[in-house]
């Protein structure tokens, strides 16, 4: 996307403030709210200004780069819910479905994030679309989440304001 109509920090400071009087949390999700360069910024701000709870809503897939940025220092100390979008533990579909060239770093991040969030006291939600032709892979994603003991809430693929019937014309049928 080209960024058409996306907020400035400023700007989007301006809205939480204004926004503070009739809504007491924020959710973040997209696109992939972790692409923003001022994500924590934004964040810190939610939190003086007293959004409680703050919930992202991420595939993941870029988590382990930005944490390691010293602008990310603290990310996770102002999360309180943190979802990571997984639709399938298969590489080959969450590459097309997140069009990521790494899909393999959306587990390992899951994975790393479930052990970090015994240590910065987030909770973590696994998110997965169900899609018509990749149910079995909602089942695994689910008995991930539940070996994992995660919150899970498995969603029906939409199109328009209807669940989707019939098979993705670009997803592989399992």
């Amino acid at each position: 996307l080209d960024n058409t109509g996306v907020l400035t920090t400023d700007q989007a400071k301006r809205l939480f403030r204004v926004m503070r009087t009739r809504t007491p949390a924020l959710y973040y999700a997209g696109g992939e709210p972790t692409l923003r360069n001022d994500l924590p910024e934004l964040m810190v701000t939610a939190r003086e200004l007293g959004y409680f709870p703050q919930l992202i809503n991420t595939n993941a897939s870029i988590l382990q780069k930005r944490l390691l940025n010293p602008g990310w220092k603290n990310f996770l100390s102002d999360i309180d819910i943190l979802i990571v979008s997984l639709d399938s533990l298969r590489p080959s579909v969450l590459s097309d479905v997140y069009k990521t060239t790494m899909p393999e770093h959306v587990v390992r991040n899951l994975l790393a994030l479930h052990e970090l969030s015994k240590e910065y006291r987030f909770k973590l939600m696994i998110n997965c679309v169900i899609m018509p032709g990749l149910i079995e892979d909602a089942h695994d994603v689910l008995d991930l989440a539940n070996e994992l003991g995660l919150f899970f809430c498995g969603v029906p693929q939409n199109v328009g304001p209807r669940a989707a019937g019939g098979y993705p014309a670009d997803l592989p049928a399992r």
